[in-house]
């Protein structure tokens, strides 16, 4: 049961950084375009390809750092449980 709490957060953690490594990257792919602010105003912002890519990424990588750090405490919680029941066998 321990294992499989460990298992489960170590898995979050890794979907977690992966995630904010995917975010980064669209990031960074949306602010190296040519598309300039007045430009991207001036076409509509759903059609700069820009501006609404990088809020969503960012959002996306916001969700991704709380998985990650929700995911990091149920592995830290898991090995307490673990300390607690080793400590009360021995």
């Amino acid at each position: 049961m321990i294992s499989g709490a460990m298992n489960a957060g170590f898995q979050g953690i890794q979907t977690g950084m992966r995630g904010m490594q995917a975010s980064a990257e669209r990031i960074t792919q949306a602010t190296t375009t040519n598309v300039t602010q007045p430009q991207a105003v001036q076409q509509g912002l759903s059609q700069a390809g820009g501006l609404d890519d990088i809020t969503s990424a960012v959002v996306d990588l916001k969700l991704y750092e709380v998985q990650a750090s929700a995911s990091a405490k149920v592995v830290k919680t898991a090995d307490n449980v673990l300390g607690t029941l080793l400590d009360t066998m021995a």
